[in-house]
């Protein structure tokens, strides 16, 4: 399976804004900026996206083995 991802950035660093979406509908042109990322503003950013792909992919993982001892997680 294939899947993609697109992004967007228009303006500079530090006032630029941007936004990110994915194939699946996931995210849908959500924002994000300089200040999403190093402050406490709306917005998502990279690190926030990396973790919640890698608690997503660890849990599938866990419930699969889960599974495969006889046990379904509630």
């Amino acid at each position: 399976m294939k899947r993609f991802g697109s992004n967007r950035c228009n303006g500079d660093l530090r006032e630029g804004k941007g936004s990110v979406s994915t194939e699946g509908g996931a995210l849908d042109i959500y924002p994000y900026t300089f200040f999403s990322r190093y402050d406490e503003k709306p917005g998502t950013n990279p690190e926030e996206l990396l973790g919640a792909a890698h608690a997503a992919c660890f849990t599938m993982s866990f419930v699969r083995l889960l599974g495969m001892a006889d046990f379904v997680p509630e």
